[in-house]
C-alpha cells in the first residue's frame, strides 16, 4: 500500500469497513481468536474493500508499531484455516516513521462468512467465542452477531454479483459466436467465389511501377538500386493497403530484395549499350520490359518457396 493511501486511512475513523488495533499477538489462542473476529466481521461488511490495520492506536489513530511480530504466512493460515468460504487476503508489513504495521486488506468474495467449527480461548479471565453457525458483522466499530435479514441480504448480494456475471458471459459468449459465424461465413465464400491471387501479374505490376518510380527521379547510379528497393517495397505494401493486391510485407520484402539486383542490372546493361533510352518514352518502354522480365523471375523463385 502506498503512504499517501496509509495516511488517507489513518485519518479516518474506524467503520465497518476500517479497523484498527495497538497490538495482536498471533501466538496465542487469544490472539488467533481476535484476529478471526476482526477479519471475519470485515468481510461480512458488504463492500469491496475493508482493512485491519495493526500497530496503531484504535483510540487516537497514532502509529506504535508492531509489539509482536506478525508475517503474512502467519495470518493467512489462520484465517484460511478457520473461515469458510475462503477470504481473500493482502498482508503487506510495511515502515511508516521508523515503525512497523500490519496492513491486511480484506477482500469478500462470496459473504456470509463463518468459522468453520467452534473456537474459543481465554483472555484475563474472560473467554473469547467464535460460534459456528454465527455470522459476524461491524455496526460502526462493534462486533455484533448478523441477524437473519442481514444475513439474507448477504446472500441477495452474492446472488446479483453472480447474476451480473452470468449477463457478461452471455455477453461475451454471444460476441464470440458472431465473430465465429463471420469468419467462417468469410472463409466459405473465399473458398467457392474467389480465385487464388494471381501472383505473377502483380509481381509484374509492382515491379513495373517500381522501375518507373526509380528512373523518373534524378539520383546517383550508385543508389539507384536502394531506390528501386524502397519502390518496390512502397508499392507492393501501399497496393496490398488498398487492396489492390495480396502482397503482404514480408512477402514484398522477400521478393524486392531479389527483384532489386535484376532490375538494376538490367536497366545499367541497356542504358550502356544503346543510347535511345535517354528519351522517356524509352524509359516507360525499358521499364515495362524490365520489370515485366523481373516480375516473371521473382515470381517463379517465390513459387518454389511457397510450395
Amino acid at each position: 500500500m502506498n503512504i499517501s493511501k496509509l495516511e488517507q486511512l489513518l485519518q479516518q475513523n474506524e467503520s465497518a469497513s476500517l479497523e484498527f488495533k495497538r497490538e495482536l499477538d498471533l501466538t496465542s489462542n487469544a490472539g488467533k481468536a481476535k484476529l478471526l473476529r476482526e477479519i471475519l466481521s470485515l468481510a461480512n461488511s458488504l463492500n469491496e474493500r475493508a482493512y485491519l490495520i495493526i500497530g496503531v492506536d484504535d483510540e487516537t489513530r497514532r502509529p506504535v508499531g508492531l509489539k509482536h511480530p506478525i508475517s503474512e504466512e502467519q495470518i493467512q493460515q489462520i484465517v484460511q484455516g478457520w473461515c469458510r468460504p475462503p477470504i481473500e487476503l493482502q498482508v503487506e508489513v510495511q515502515e511508516y516513521h521508523d515503525r512497523q504495521l500490519c496492513i491486511i486488506t480484506v477482500i469478500s468474495s462470496r459473504p456470509p462468512h463463518t468459522t468453520k467449527k467452534d473456537f474459543s480461548a481465554d483472555e484475563n479471565g474472560g473467554k473469547i467465542s467464535l460460534r459456528e453457525k454465527e455470522v459476524y458483522v461491524r455496526r460502526g466499530s462493534t462486533i455484533d452477531v448478523a441477524t437473519p435479514e442481514e444475513i439474507i441480504e448477504m446472500a441477495q448480494k452474492q446472488q446479483s454479483n453472480l447474476d451480473e456475471i452470468d449477463r457478461q458471459l452471455d455477453k461475451t459468449n454471444y460476441w464470440l459466436e458472431e465473430i465465429a459465424s463471420e469468419v467462417r461465413g468469410l472463409s466459405s465464400h473465399q473458398e467457392t467465389d474467389n480465385e487464388p491471387p494471381n501472383r505473377y501479374l502483380e509481381t509484374v505490376f509492382v515491379g513495373m511501377l517500381s522501375i518507373l518510380s526509380a528512373t523518373l527521379l534524378p539520383v546517383h547510379p550508385d543508389l539507384q538500386p536502394l531506390l528501386f528497393l524502397a519502390g518496390y517495397l512502397f508499392w507492393a505494401v501501399a497496393l496490398s493497403a488498398l487492396r489492390l493486391t495480396h502482397f503482404g510485407l514480408i512477402r514484398a520484402l522477400l521478393t524486392g530484395i531479389v527483384f532489386t539486383p535484376l532490375a538494376s542490372a538490367g536497366f545499367r546493361l541497356l542504358f550502356e549499350r544503346w543510347t535511345f533510352t535517354n528519351h522517356l518514352l524509352s524509359h516507360i518502354l525499358l521499364a515495362i520490359l524490365i520489370g515485366w522480365f523481373a516480375g516473371i523471375l521473382t515470381t517463379a523463385i517465390a513459387s518454389r518457396f511457397e510450395r
